[in-house]
């Protein structure tokens, strides 16, 4: 259990890869126009010049508490999007010296407590992404203990709403035994309330607008149930930075997952033109990968240029299998088992979607070729492709085993609910509940979230309620972590 309580991190990682601070100018502590640069370059993946106007600040202000969290930021997000070994070395060697520095100023206390409450939390996602959970959990309740000092000395301050919120996505994939020793003042927050409250605290013109921005396109992209307005309010903001390379990449994150992997494409395509950036985002191979198999069954250049050039494990076994997948939907069996067996044993299963090809890697027998092109028609957003595969006389001919009729009507379900037909949609989500809550399959649990989804909007909330309580109850198999993060988040959202 404590292994998956980890799998979701990296997109917390992701999450809370785009933030910096936005604290007020204070004494020698300033965030001044070096920091100010170091944090745009930053935002823009430009790593070499961010290093160089925090050496600036170095000649100038030596002092200054924001060089070591600007220095640790750096180390940390390169990790992150890259796990180039050697980063990650540099940044396990320096973040002790690097807190030791801001913990042992004297002036501004607050201000000490709100870059070392983000510091833990680089450290803690950090560790986990490494698999030192250990270390995860010592830097998590690190921060946590960081924000309530913070509070202590400025009950009104909104400059720590960020580290409050990470720290509460971060708990929502935790087991209950670890959130029993989370303060309850930081639970009845929720993340949503404390990102707007910060976004609408800073000024439209300063760099900090620009972060507040892509933080919230990160946040949507997890949790936001209305995509279509976290779609249009991403492209709005494109307008003020049209070349910034974490909002482009956002945008298409949410179209993905809105099942428009087509527009995902082409927006990753505008990125690719306006800036080169495959070596600060090397996984935007894979993320293309993805997309082309989704919209045309196709992608294979793009899982093979990932595995080639990719120095990390996240995904290595996912983009094995989804490899398999391109040869296997076209009748090259060969190369599909020969794939499959290296997503079993190269790459690590710390990512949900690398478990789940795992998993699937460990199973004999080849899949269904029906539904196997169904979902992902279905996840790109083609859903008459779909539909027509699905309801296709051979596919429903095929259907011998239990997990391949579950999946059949969750499919069927998902689809209905993306064409707005709700009343189909729930009968088949409850179909679904009723023949798979006790089978090894993440149908059931993910069928009772989408009902709690539909219920919600419906303002039907106390049924609602029971949709995201029956999720957990019944959620304990693949993609658990990330299914339960989302019904908690469902619970907070209905409950008064």
């Amino acid at each position: 259990m404590m292994r998956k309580t980890f799998y979701h991190f990296r997109c917390i990682a992701l999450f809370f890869s785009f933030f910096t601070t936005s604290l007020p100018v204070k004494a020698n502590n300033s965030f001044d126009s070096n920091c100010h640069n170091a944090l745009y370059e930053l935002l823009r993946l430009n790593y070499s010049k961010s290093t160089l106007w925090i050496n600036k600040e170095i000649q100038t202000n030596p002092d200054n508490i924001y060089i070591p969290y600007l220095q640790n930021y750096l180390g940390f997000v390169k990790v992150v999007l890259n796990e180039i070994p050697a980063d990650y070395t540099e940044y396990s060697q320096n973040t002790g010296n690097r807190m030791s520095a801001i913990c042992n100023s004297s002036q501004n206390k607050d201000l000490q407590q709100c870059l070392m409450a983000e510091m833990n939390l680089h450290s803690s996602v950090i560790f986990a992404k490494y698999n030192d959970k250990i270390k995860a959990l010592k830097f998590l309740y690190a921060a946590q203990r960081n924000i309530l000092n913070y509070k202590k000395i400025n009950p009104s301050g909104i400059e720590i709403n960020k580290a409050m919120a990470v720290v509460l996505q971060i708990n929502s994939y935790l087991p209950q035994f670890v959130k029993n020793f989370i303060p309850s003042s930081l639970i009845k927050s929720k993340p949503v309330d404390l990102l707007n409250k910060y976004r609408n605290s800073v000024s439209t013109d300063s760099v900090l607008s620009l972060e507040s921005n892509i933080l919230w396109t990160f946040y949507n992209n997890q949790f936001s149930t209305n995509l279509q307005l976290a779609y249009t309010e991403t492209k709005e903001m494109l307008i003020k930075y049209p070349d910034n390379p974490l909002l482009i990449t956002g945008l298409a994150f949410i179209a993905a997952r809105s099942g428009c992997s087509i527009d995902a494409l082409n927006v990753l395509k505008n990125l690719s033109s306006k800036i080169s950036c495959e070596d600060r985002l090397s996984y935007l191979q894979y993320f293309t990968g993805v997309l082309t198999l989704n919209a045309h069954l196709e992608g294979k250049k793009y899982f093979e240029k990932f595995l080639a050039t990719y120095q990390g494990n996240t995904y290595k076994k996912a983009a094995w299998l989804k490899l398999g997948w391109v040869y296997f939907l076209s009748g090259d069996t060969t190369h599909y088992l020969e794939c499959r067996k290296k997503a079993y044993y190269l790459g690590t299963s710390w990512s949900e979607q690398d478990a789940s090809a795992q998993n699937e890697a460990k199973n004999k027998d080849f899949p269904n070729l029906y539904l196997l092109k169904a979902r992902l028609l279905f996840d790109g957003g083609l859903y008459h492709d779909a539909r027509t595969s699905l309801l296709d006389k051979k596919t429903l001919a095929s259907l011998k085993k239990r997990g391949e009729q579950l999946e059949f009507l969750y499919r069927l379900a998902r689809i209905n609910h993306e064409e707005k037909d709700l009343i189909t949609a729930k009968k088949y989500y409850t179909q679904v509940i009723d023949l798979g809550k006790t089978e090894p399959y993440y149908f059931a649990a993910n069928s009772a979230l989408n009902l709690g989804y539909i219920f919600e909007q419906e303002n039907n909330l106390i049924t609602a309620r029971d949709y995201y309580q029956l999720c957990l109850k019944i959620n304990k198999y693949e993609y658990a972590s990330s299914i339960g993060a989302k019904a908690r988040a469902g619970l907070k959202r209905v409950n008064p």
